[in-house]
């Protein structure tokens, strides 16, 4: 009997879904990522993704409550909000889409390889900057690619951002930054 989480597609107790079991999804700079667009609700997401969050989180204002983010786990996304809009996605990196820009792919690759392609991508001086935690943000594009841990391997986690959102540290809720 192999030990729990030696089957084909984990890697210690981290499932990795296999590439034919991904969805396949495009991102369009600014205007969305496979059938998500900047600026839905989280009633328009849960019914273009067919699916309710399993998790989703709201702070306090005074009276106010405001949706910070929402997790759909079957589909492998964050949906992270502003002001009740979608403003940012964040796909995981172990079972998420295989988001890609043009052909080439930007889930759960080695981040240093998906990080050099889009360097060299880079047209403009200034549009390629990185967070404090490290993580490549490029401006022209509203990508940020973070990394997801599963096990000893580290695999990219990107995030999709609108312009205000391109300031990581300050526009992402704190459970993103344990995301890792």
């Amino acid at each position: 009997m192999a030990a729990a989480g030696s089957e084909a597609g984990y890697r210690g107790p981290w499932r990795i879904a296999r590439e034919e079991e991904r969805a396949e999804w495009t991102f369009t700079p600014y205007v969305g990522v496979g059938p998500l667009h900047f600026g839905m609700t989280l009633e328009e997401i849960t019914r273009v993704l067919d699916e309710e969050p399993a998790v989703s989180s709201y702070s306090h204002r005074g009276e106010d409550q405001q949706l910070n983010y929402a997790d759909f786990t079957e589909s492998g996304i964050r949906a992270l909000f502003q002001d009740g809009r979608l403003g940012c996605v964040a796909v995981d990196a172990l079972t998420g889409p295989q988001v890609r820009l043009g052909a080439a792919p930007l889930t759960g690759c080695a981040p240093s390889h998906v990080e050099d392609w889009l360097v060299h991508c880079t047209k403009r001086p200034g549009s390629l900057a990185y967070s404090v935690a490290g993580d490549p943000v490029f401006a022209d594009l509203g990508l940020a690619i973070r990394s997801q841990r599963s096990g000893d391997i580290v695999l990219t986690r990107p995030l999709f951002l609108l312009h205000d959102w391109l300031d990581l540290w300050h526009a992402l809720p704190s459970e993103e930054w344990n995301c890792s």
